[in-house]
């Protein structure tokens, strides 16, 4: 019998919210922020270490990534000499939307397709339609999460976005 494929709606979101507070840590685009994380290890430790990790701050989960990836070779160095205290204010409303609308279409690749949480990920941030939904001169951002991932699909599917 096959394993029913469970999705942490939760988990995705959290997840996608260290992303993009290790971005702004960094000075980092998404994008850059994302690929940084998941070849040094640090997307992996959020999936397999989410039940502990997301009992703790943000900024104690920015720390612990920055540790997880420095080991696995990472060489960052942070550029705030003390440390900075996150909150969901700090965050443009641009950024705050395009984190929800990348958490639900995460959830909706690992529904339709059955991909794990990771591949899911990979196959947003390295889209076409990504670098679209992050432009601010386009505003996609704007558009329901829906709506967006109507268009992610038609790119998986034909490898075209338009």
């Amino acid at each position: 019998m096959e394993k029913e494929h469970s999705i942490d709606d939760n988990k995705v979101k959290y997840i996608n919210y260290c992303i993009n507070v290790f971005a702004r840590q960094y000075d980092m685009s998404l994008l850059e922020s994302f690929n940084y994380l998941e070849r040094y290890g640090g997307v992996a430790f959020l999936d397999e270490c989410y039940a502990a990790e997301h009992l703790l701050s943000v900024e104690d989960a920015v720390k612990d990534l920055t540790v997880i990836c420095k080991n696995n070779g990472g060489e960052l160095e942070s550029r705030h000499s003390e440390g900075c205290k996150f909150t969901k204010e700090d965050m443009s409303t641009k950024d705050y939307l395009v984190q929800s609308i990348v958490s639900q279409m995460v959830i909706y690749l690992m529904d339709e397709f059955r991909w794990d949480m990771i591949t899911a990920m990979k196959a947003i941030y390295h889209s076409e339609l990504f670098r679209k939904l992050d432009d601010v001169e386009i505003g996609l951002y704007t558009q329901s999460p829906k709506y967006v991932y109507c268009y992610l699909k038609k790119e998986l599917l034909t490898g075209k976005y338009i």
